[in-house]
């Protein structure tokens, strides 16, 4: 695990240290206690090697997460036990040397206590991959890089936020940069965050030091390609030097390809693909894992299997992040991924480089295999309607998606609908994917690096759409697989144009199987694969949990209008709901 809890005000070391654990309860991973008068530092020690946390004869600096230095070699990165990369970044950063954006790569947050004056530092990375939440209030300052920690190390449990708990039911995130509860907030992303004049008072400046303007940095897209390839094969080389075995996370998409092309050679690799799809998925993963010479193992997902995990998925990612992303919490030990000192994945691709959230004009159904084009405007901020909350609840909702709106627009004008789901990392519906992975195992996501990300942002959306510049940036690495199609239809080595007739029969297959197992179902009254998509909404097993947790309700009884109306929701925010009542169970137990 990797993660801390500061207050400004002194507290117990096992009130933090117990705070702490309740994260993860698989693992009872060693805490580290500081204190003094400038109040009290609880830290897991970090499974990410060179990144214990550090105190010297006047500082102590704490990294959480595994951030590739670009101003010093990583060769830290195979003693477990060591502080070196901590102490490199104390040290540039005490020496004024230190330009985050450029130095570091990768998911990371900081925190730097001066002992003698009291003062701290805290940095965020360029989205905020790895969150921080803060509370102020009169008797004092807590901080935590877990947003439930904070709240109870600052009681606030019971100080919850009605309009997050609709938004999240609704929206499946809490809106930035408020969260579940009601006066703590998460921090700004790519941010040195100063406290200073703690002898009178928390005096607060903030340095952003990074944002993604809507500007274009790349002359063309075959340099802005080949710096993306570059990048990656430069990261992922200095992630497994050293080490003869990784884990990977493999799947029937082209992400995870690019990976396992990516790995330098000498480099064995056991690739690890849970099922949810159909077999499709598992075989063209058998596939890749193949050619790429993989030792390649299944697991596939029981049938309550975001039911059976939710209690501690949720504990893993926190209140206002959606559970059921954190899809490796059941196979994680099985799979013994706490083994490896790199495990791979190809997460944020499709975010960042393929324009995966921009508001794009294209056919759907049988048309879908047509080119994608970018469409002008937004409707990121459309009111809702929803018979389960009250109007007034509503109409706060579409307020703060205006706020937020309106932060992005003004750095990214005519891409604002995309980026509204992108900055900060907290807005990604997706995003408790790596919270979740990142403090089970060493999980390494070389897409979400500084290149990769500045690239994503620098370039025009034009050629992210069509995986034009993701296609002329892999296809070296993905040649090997070039005759192995996506599990969309398409072969990633090709460029779209190129695959359009393909996508087109695979689009017309999926309709008539599609109508196929609705009539299976209406004409023998058994349930089919395709149908089990929305089992949180009729299966007995679901509905127990929802009178398991019923209770629940009372803690937003105010912004309810009709509990009955929980039948109109979504199956995605049935379980947005059920996570929000069983989280207020957990915490009132």
């Amino acid at each position: 695990m990797s993660d801390f809890i500061f207050s400004t005000t002194s507290r117990p070391a096992d009130d933090l240290k117990q705070s702490l654990q309740e994260i993860d309860t698989s693992q009872k991973a060693p805490i580290v206690n500081f204190s003094g008068f400038w109040g009290s530092l609880a830290v897991v020690e970090n499974h990410y090697a060179g990144f214990q946390p550090l105190e010297t004869d006047s500082h102590i600096a704490v990294v959480i997460g595994g951030p590739l230095l670009q101003f010093q070699a990583n060769d830290f990165l195979d003693d477990e036990d060591s502080s070196a990369g901590t102490a490199a970044i104390l040290e540039r950063h005490l020496s004024g040397e230190m330009s985050w954006d450029e130095d570091l790569s990768g998911p990371f947050a900081a925190f730097i206590l001066d002992k003698k004056s009291g003062a701290f530092t805290y940095v965020t990375d360029l989205l905020m991959f790895i969150p921080v939440y803060s509370f102020e209030g009169s008797e004092g300052i807590v901080l935590g890089s877990h947003v439930d920690v904070v709240a109870k190390v600052a009681g606030e449990e019971e100080n919850l936020d009605p309009v997050s708990l609709a938004d999240f039911v609704l929206n499946h995130v809490v809106t930035y940069p408020y969260t579940c509860y009601e006066n703590i907030r998460q921090a700004e992303a790519g941010t040195v965050h100063n406290y200073t004049d703690i002898a009178s008072s928390h005096q607060k400046s903030c340095e952003t030091y990074w944002v993604p303007r809507e500007e274009q940095n790349y002359e063309s897209l075959p340099e802005a390609a080949r710096l993306l390839r570059e990048s990656l094969l430069e990261d992922v080389a200095t992630i497994t030097n050293g080490t003869k075995k990784v884990g990977a996370f493999v799947s029937a998409g082209e992400d995870s390809r690019s990976i396992l092309g990516s790995l330098p050679e000498g480099v064995d690799c056991d690739g690890f693909t849970y099922l949810y799809g159909s077999p499709r998925d598992r075989a063209i993963a058998k596939q890749v894992t193949k050619i790429f010479n993989v030792n390649h193992t299944v697991s596939a997902q029981p049938y309550h299997y975001y039911l059976d995990i939710l209690s501690d998925a949720s504990a893993l990612v926190g209140s206002g992040h959606q559970y059921s992303h954190a899809h490796v919490v059941g196979f994680f030990e099985e799979w013994k991924l706490r083994d490896y000192r790199a495990v791979l994945g190809g997460y944020l691709s499709d975010s960042l480089l393929k324009g995966l959230f921009s508001r794009k004009r294209r056919g759907r159904g049988l048309l879908s295999w047509l080119p994608e084009f970018h469409r002008p405007g937004e409707t990121q901020t459309r009111r809702q309607h929803s018979d389960l909350f009250t109007e007034e609840v509503l109409d706060q909702v579409k307020n703060r998606k205006r706020e937020h709106m309106a932060r992005v627009q003004e750095i990214r004008p005519q891409t604002a609908h995309e980026w509204f789901g992108i900055w900060p990392a907290t807005m990604q519906l997706t995003f408790p994917n790596f919270l979740a992975t990142r403090r089970l195992f060493r999980s390494y996501e070389p897409f979400m690096g500084k290149t990769s990300v500045k690239i994503g942002a620098g370039v025009p959306l034009s050629w992210k759409l069509n995986r034009r510049m993701f296609n002329r940036a892999m296809r070296p690495l993905l040649k090997p697989t070039r005759w192995v199609f996506h599990a969309d239809g398409h072969l990633p080595y090709f460029p779209f144009w190129f695959n359009m007739p393909f996508v087109f029969l695979d689009k017309l297959k999926k309709t008539l199987l599609k109508a196929y197992h609705a009539f299976t179902c209406l004409i023998t009254g058994k349930e089919t694969p395709w149908q089990r998509r929305r089992a949180s909404k009729t299966d007995e097993e679901w509905l127990a949990a929802f009178e398991k947790f019923n209770a629940g309700y009372d803690s937003f009884d105010e912004i309810i209008k009709d509990r009955s109306a929980r039948r109109k929701l979504s199956s995605r925010q049935t379980r947005n709901l059920l996570q929000v009542l069983e989280w207020i169970d957990r915490m009132h137990r």
